[in-house]
């Protein structure tokens, strides 16, 4: 029996994309349906920084943790680049107030300090900078701080290439402040879809400093609280 075209096949095996188990292991199967499962893997990319206790049980040491982790995507990202072109729904979430680790100078206070300055200088440039064919882009930051102007230079330059993407169509902010949403909304007026949620605006906060941000040719606008 003569093998089906492989555009066949790529219908039939885009039928379990929301499958995730079942793509993973599809992917395994046979070295020409790996290409077109990695597409469905990739697809959607979520991740999640946040600080929190070790453990429940006392002392509560505290521990930077990353959703997925972020030492094998890097390596897997870093041996083929070609796998970030496929991602399409970008989501980044940072949850904890870590920059407030600068100020304290006790072991496990360093020890966070230097996980943080490893995973932003090392991880994200390389991570977010590939993201070349981003469509939707959230961003959730429960941080005090904004995070575009307390980053890292290479974090700052990887966001702002990727809110410029000409892919990108759509942008979600869930929670965050004023100031960092009109931060990003100066970097990617190309956009036509807009959904907001809780956005905080500090009252000490003088708002003509905040950016101005160009005209937006929205096809919508979603404003939830």
């Amino acid at each position: 029996m003569p093998p089906l075209p492989q555009e066949i096949l790529n219908l039939i095996l885009g039928e379990v994309r929301d499958d995730t188990p079942t793509i993973s292991a599809c992917a395994c199967v046979c070295s020409s349906w790996t290409p077109e499962m990695q597409k469905h893997i990739f697809r959607n990319l979520t991740i999640t920084v946040s600080v929190r206790p070790k453990s429940r049980i006392p002392p509560f040491r505290e521990t930077v943790r990353v959703t997925p982790d972020i030492r094998s995507l890097y390596k897997a990202v870093k041996k083929s680049p070609h796998l970030l072109s496929y991602v399409k729904n970008f989501t980044l979430k940072i949850h904890g107030d870590h920059w407030r680790y600068k100020l304290l100078l006790d072991a496990p206070s360093r020890f966070i300090q230097s996980r943080i300055k490893k995973i932003y200088h090392r991880y994200f440039p390389h991570i977010i900078g590939g993201l070349t064919n981003v469509e939707t882009f959230t961003f959730t930051n429960y941080l005090m701080h904004p995070l575009m102007t307390h980053c890292p230079d290479q974090v700052l330059d990887a966001l702002t290439s990727l809110l410029r993407r000409p892919s990108l169509t759509s942008f979600h902010m869930p929670f965050g402040s004023a100031f960092e949403l009109f931060t990003m909304l100066r970097e990617c007026p190309q956009i036509n879809h807009l959904s907001l949620g809780m956005i905080t605006c500090a009252s000490h906060f003088d708002v003509t400093l905040y950016p101005r941000v160009p005209a937006l040719n929205l096809d919508t606008l979603f404003v939830s609280t």
